[in-house]
């Protein structure tokens, strides 16, 4: 079944923000006014997947959303990124805008509401008093899960959400004195690290010729990993995954020099070569001078001099990402302060 594709340019749409319409030709015009560019004669699409069209990746740099009709209706995708496969191809790896998609394929049944916007505005223009009337302190970005409990079961009853959580963030390791390392992965460099890898659920080609799934798991240099997760895989099994080889390839063998070396050990000051090490290599974080100051004992400020331009690919496209990390990187290590990163999603998600 050939698919009609338009391209477009939405600035004003994401998936925290996104209009509404009244009627869905009144959204079909609205996304059209903000096409670039139509595919058409092209194979169906099915959801959530990487789209292979013809031309540049320069071509594509305005597209960040595509609308696609299969002969029945049309499906709404966020481009979240571009891959090049060649002068004349290019991936777009697409995410489903569920709300667009839906918007008129659902009916909101007798509900209870126990939060609700106000309009700003009267219909005569006024101020709507009522909108400043109660100040709420609400907390808002990305949190991280802590834990999970039913509540009630409302599995024939409709929906009731009850959540807790710690925001996205910078976070200190759990008290005012560092803590002592238990032998393991804490959970604070783990989401740490999940921030830096974004998530996929499916392979993908990040525009290099190598296959990655899940969290940053490569077909060329993590094969046995990769097969793993394989065709398809949950957030949860890559989550897995990730912790395996952060285990065995990284924390391990620097753990090893650690622990028979270092007098007085941190689990902030492990976590922090931890993530050195998943970025430049074992090699590359015991053979550096941060690395040889802390195992002959050295004190604190010692062992972070170098660390700012330490493996930073200067010049390079990834040079100011790099330095980014290891000033976070510092942080954790001296300030036993993590900052973490929203994790991004690729490939289709979750």
């Amino acid at each position: 079944m050939n698919t009609v594709i338009h391209l477009l340019n939405c600035k004003d749409i994401s998936f925290e923000h996104t209009p509404c319409f009244k009627t869905r030709d009144r959204q079909t015009s609205w996304f059209l006014s903000r096409k670039v560019k139509s595919i058409e004669k092209n194979q169906y699409t099915r959801l959530n997947q990487t789209l292979k069209v013809k031309g540049h990746i320069d071509e594509f740099s305005m597209v960040n959303y595509a609308m696609i009709n299969n002969g029945k209706k049309w499906l709404y995708y966020f481009v979240i990124n571009k891959a090049y496969l060649n002068e004349n191809t290019t991936y777009l790896i697409l995410k489903l805008d569920t709300m667009q998609t839906y918007l008129f394929d659902f009916a909101f049944r007798d509900s209870l509401v126990e939060r609700m916007h106000y309009d700003r505005y009267n219909s005569d223009g006024t101020v709507n008093k009522l909108y400043f009337r109660n100040e709420e302190d609400l907390d808002t970005g990305e949190y991280t899960k802590r834990n999970e409990f039913l509540v009630y079961d409302y599995t024939t009853k409709g929906g009731y959400i009850i959540t807790s959580g710690d925001r996205m963030g910078a976070r200190n390791g759990g008290s005012s004195n560092p803590t002592q390392p238990n032998g393991n992965i804490s959970e604070n460099i783990f989401v740490f690290l999940k921030g830096y890898e974004a998530f996929a659920s499916t392979p993908y080609d990040g525009g290099d010729g190598t296959l990655t799934t899940g969290y940053g798991v490569t077909e060329k240099y993590q094969k046995a990993y990769f097969d793993k997760l394989l065709p398809s895989c949950t957030e949860q099994q890559a989550s897995q995954v990730l912790y395996e080889i952060m285990y065995n390839n990284f924390f391990t063998p620097i753990w090893n020099i650690i622990k028979e070396k270092r007098k007085n050990i941190n689990q902030n000051e492990v976590d922090a070569f931890l993530s050195l090490s998943y970025n430049a290599g074992v090699y590359g974080c015991t053979s550096s001078p941060m690395f040889e100051a802390y195992i002959n004992n050295k004190s604190v400020n010692e062992c972070v001099q170098g660390w700012t331009d330490y493996y930073v690919n200067q010049g390079s496209i990834h040079e100011e990402g790099l330095r980014d990390r290891r000033q976070k990187e510092i942080m954790i290590f001296r300030d036993n302060k993590y900052v973490f990163k929203p994790i991004a999603i690729v490939g289709g998600g979750i």
